[in-house]
């Protein structure tokens, strides 16, 4: 089966494609018998050669290329025996280094990315676009997989109606909007911020699972760690840190300019 979708990670990700409206994302599910590392990934470069005339292949990690530059590349399912790929259509590519790029003063356990040079369909064909390629892609699976009688295989359409008869469908549809879905399973990470204000200056260290804010006055250690305690165990995003803030009960009104400044730029921070 040979299944096309457009901005969409699969729950079954250990990690996350860079995608936008120029990339189309695909999956492949083969028999476990017939799974192997390099036959999807050639399917799909015989495709764009065949029938969009681009010169594309596979390298020797089965990623597709052409002329050295990447345009697709594969994640395996063994026990699953699926891939998963991404085809660079008509990315943005002026982005993708942007979104890949880990800030300096962010420290994660998580796996780095490797950069590799890419490019785009685009790039050598003004006509090619996410129909074109999916239609190249699904003459060159039915001319592979097509049954003893030589029949075309029919593709079924995927749309609103179609998913809203699928309840688990919409099911990770929502999971995939959610906060724990974009933060709650991101590998341990810290993040340090500096700011001077008119009345002091402040760094801030924040982890998933605590903050630490060093003042650079003792006067407004009561107020840190108030701060501090209010944002212990509180989801990384702008709206659960404001929400925690601004519950804070203040012993001196002369000092609530002083926590909207901070509120303000832990939440510019995040």
């Amino acid at each position: 089966m040979f299944a096309f979708y457009g901005m969409l990670a699969s729950p079954s990700y250990e990690e996350k494609a860079v995608v936008d409206l120029g990339n189309t994302n695909y999956s492949v599910i083969t028999p476990r018998q017939n799974f192997t590392r390099k036959h999807s990934a050639d399917l799909v470069a015989r495709a764009i050669r065949k029938r969009l005339g681009i010169s594309a292949y596979v390298n020797e990690r089965h990623d597709i290329e052409i002329e050295g530059l990447k345009i697709s590349i594969f994640l395996l399912k063994y026990y699953l025996s699926y891939h998963h790929g991404t085809m660079l259509i008509d990315t943005d590519l002026s982005q993708i280094g942007r979104y890949l790029e880990i800030k300096k003063n962010l420290v994660s356990k998580g796996v780095e990315s490797v950069l590799s040079p890419v490019t785009k369909l685009r790039n050598y064909s003004l006509t090619v676009n996410h129909e074109s390629f999916c239609n190249a892609v699904l003459q060159e699976f039915s001319v592979h997989y097509r049954d003893a009688t030589n029949s075309y295989i029919q593709p079924i359409i995927v749309n609103e109606e179609l998913l809203s008869k699928i309840p688990k469908t919409l099911e990770y549809h929502d999971e995939l909007k959610s906060w724990n879905w974009t933060f709650g399973q991101t590998p341990d990470f810290s993040i340090e911020f500096e700011k001077t204000f008119s009345w002091g200056h402040v760094s801030k260290n924040g982890l998933i699972s605590a903050i630490t804010l060093s003042p650079s006055t003792i006067k407004y250690e009561n107020l840190i760690g108030a701060l501090e305690d209010s944002l212990e165990g509180i989801k990384y995003d702008p709206i659960s840190v404001s929400q925690s803030i601004s519950e804070l009960t203040l012993p001196d009104i002369q000092l609530i300019p002083i926590l909207n400044d901070l509120k303000n730029w832990i939440q510019d921070s995040l």
